[in-house]
């Protein structure tokens, strides 16, 4: 008697069931981290602009070296950046000038130390807004009506301006 040869075979359709449903498990289960935005109005386009010269007592220097370390007006901020942004902007507000914010950074500086930079900013604007909301009206900033509130916003209008630090 001759032997026959059975051919195993497997049922793939299974298999193919098997990996869509862990595809779909893994792509329902799977988290994506958010990015961190930071919201900034751009100025319009203008073809001509005008240079006109910026006074120094309305320019406030902010730096950060290759090493990330924070200076504000030439002093080294170590403990909390915000209030001496505040500092620096406060004596330019009660003068009902623009401040002017020059951020210059080292081409080697962390991204991460520009964004925190930017953040001490916004933080400072915001208490500034209290500060004009108490100095100039005696109330506080959530009680002032919207006419009041435009006001101190016409008041913390400022400009940033980003500059790379020449290395030599």
């Amino acid at each position: 008697m001759k032997r026959r040869k059975l051919f195993k075979t497997n049922n793939t359709g299974a298999m193919a069931d098997v990996a869509f449903l862990l595809l779909i498990f893994f792509m329902v289960v799977t988290t994506f981290n958010k990015d961190y935005k930071l919201a900034m109005t751009l100025p319009r386009h203008t073809e001509n602009l005008a240079a006109a010269p910026i006074s120094k007592d309305r320019i406030i220097s902010i730096s950060l070296n290759a090493t990330n370390e924070l200076m504000i007006e030439n002093n080294i901020t170590v403990t909390d950046p915000t209030s001496d942004i505040f500092m620096g902007l406060k004596p330019i507000l009660n003068r009902d000038q623009k401040p002017v914010i020059v951020i210059k950074m080292h081409p080697d500086t962390d991204y991460q130390a520009y964004i925190e930079v930017l953040a001490h900013i916004k933080q400072a604007k915001e208490t500034l807004r209290l500060y004009l909301s108490q100095h100039l009206l005696q109330k506080k900033y959530r009680d002032l009506d919207i006419n009041d509130k435009q006001a101190i916003e016409n008041r913390l209008q400022m400009t940033i301006s980003e500059q790379e630090m020449k290395i030599s």
